[in-house]
């Protein structure tokens, strides 16, 4: 109990809540509001109501305008029929109309769903009839049936006068799964403070997130990763940096022109950032989402220091593990230890549960990853479940060959796909980017991996590509990589 007061001292000494009137006008806040993304908001706003909130490629916004649009557009909705547990898509990249659109759709207490914008219209089409989703606002024209469509700036153009709404508690979902509606499945919160305390300490503690003022968030927010990043930079009053899509160039004078001090980013795009000409600073670096490779680790404490905090969790159970610049200075491989408020197990396939409070639901949930747990209780990732392979009678981890290939030094990106094979029983396909001006030979190469595995660690093919296909978060697709393959071997 009294290290949960503690937490709670923390998250309000930042928030400036120790202060008797930023308090009353807080809870005054809720009170006309309801527990929702705008009503911490305009908390912000209050506080910092001059401060840049959101920057994109084209525009800027302080947090007093952006609550002031957001609430307009929220009548605007009202007006369009949109109620409170109304079921809403919204099919946007992370961009300053976006975060408007999110905050008034939780003004008014709907059921919303951010829609992955790699989707096909097929696709999409499946995802919004079994969800049974009655409104969908998006960028571009596209018709869907059984669904009334808004476009989006067509909605921010109709200005009109605030009206009375009563306070609202909003549900937020992302999905997880990939892209088949069958295969899909909902993560969805409700936008309570409370159920969030113990990963939100965390990064105050660990991290010391309060102490910097801005936050470049590059994964799309329909991730669960990408939506935490936005909501607790919004909670912070951080100056917010986004981008439609990673184009290296115009990240880089992003970073450059905006002196943004903190990176919430996957390994890959950090990989293309460590590798950049240009005069890059950064304070703090946030990454998840996929494997953290040692290379990329030890290249990226070179340039620029001790200052990687490596996060893991699922879309559904949220962060629970996390690994400080010391941790993965002392063990590089680690995921890290469990964060206050996590229950992590193993069952016995080796695969990890977890239980937390801001987790979809109360109970055990099954990550799908395995992991096992050192005598200090430092978490380690041995791979999918789906991409452990029996090769010759023996288990092997195609997470771990990829870590040995990337410590190969001309390897810029690297992909393991498992397939069937008559004499191993299975074995697998390794792709391979190379950095640019260090291409080697493959039988050079194919040399490195012999020295360091046994035969039926050995990949069955090697294919060396000049990119690899990624998916919308900026992850190598596997699956297109899969297509890509067995369409070009017919």
């Amino acid at each position: 109990m009294m290290g949960m007061l503690v937490k709670i001292w923390l998250i309000a000494k930042v928030m400036k809540l120790l202060n008797i009137r930023n308090l009353y006008t807080f809870f005054k806040i809720l009170r006309k509001e309801g527990s929702n993304l705008l009503a911490i908001s305009k908390y912000v706003a209050y506080l910092y109501p001059q401060k840049i909130a959101l920057i994109d490629e084209k525009t800027e916004i302080s947090y007093q305008n952006l609550c002031q649009e957001a609430e307009s557009l929220a009548s605007v909705l009202h007006q369009r029929g949109i109620r409170k547990q109304d079921r809403i898509g919204i099919l946007s990249k992370n961009n300053v109309n976006f975060v408007k659109i999110l905050l008034a759709a939780s003004r008014l207490g709907a059921d919303v769903h951010l829609l992955n914008t790699a989707m096909s219209q097929e696709q999409l089409q499946a995802l919004l009839q079994s969800k049974q989703i009655s409104f969908l606002l998006q960028e571009q024209e596209t018709n869907f049936q059984d669904v009334q469509s808004f476009l989006i700036e067509d909605l921010l153009s109709q200005r009109k006068e605030t009206i009375f709404l009563a306070p609202q508690t909003s549900k937020i979902s992302v999905f997880t799964g990939g892209t088949s509606s069958q295969k899909v499945k909902v993560a969805s919160r409700k936008t309570k403070a409370i159920n969030f305390i113990e990963p939100f300490y965390a990064l105050l503690h660990n991290a010391q997130l309060n102490k910097f003022e801005s936050v470049y968030v590059a994964l799309p927010a329909f991730h669960g990763f990408g939506l935490a990043a936005i909501i607790l930079a919004l909670a912070l009053g951080k100056k917010i940096i986004l981008t439609e899509k990673f184009e290296l160039e115009k990240v880089e004078n992003l970073l450059i022109r905006h002196k943004v001090e903190v990176w919430v980013l996957v390994p890959t795009i950090l990989q293309r950032l460590v590798l950049s000409q240009k005069k890059i600073q950064v304070a703090c670096i946030l990454t998840g989402g996929a494997a953290l490779p040692i290379s990329l680790l030890h290249s990226t404490q070179k340039r620029w220091g001790e200052i990687m905090y490596n996060l893991y969790g699922t879309s559904e159970i949220g962060f629970c593990i996390m690994a400080k610049p010391k941790d993965l200075l002392k063990k590089p491989q680690t995921l890290g230890k469990a964060i206050g408020g996590a229950k992590v197990k193993v069952e016995e396939t080796g695969q990890m549960l977890v239980a937390t409070s801001w987790a979809v639901e109360p109970d055990w949930i099954a990550t799908g990853d395995l992991e096992y747990k050192d005598e200090e209780g430092y978490w380690y990732w041995k791979g999918r479940i789906d991409d452990m392979i029996i090769s010759g009678g023996e288990n092997v981890y195609l997470a771990d060959i990829e870590q040995i290939v990337f410590a190969y030094e001309p390897i810029f990106e690297a992909v393991a796909l498992p397939t069937e094979d008559k004499e191993f029983g299975q074995r697998y396909y390794l792709f391979l980017v190379f950095k640019e001006g260090l291409h080697t030979e493959k039988e050079a190469f194919k040399d490195y991996l012999t020295k360091r595995l046994a035969r039926f660690q050995m990949p069955k093919e090697i294919y060396i590509l000049e990119k690899l296909p990624y998916t919308a978060i900026g992850k190598p697709d596997k699956k297109g990589l899969s297509k890509l393959y067995f369409d070009t071997k017919g």
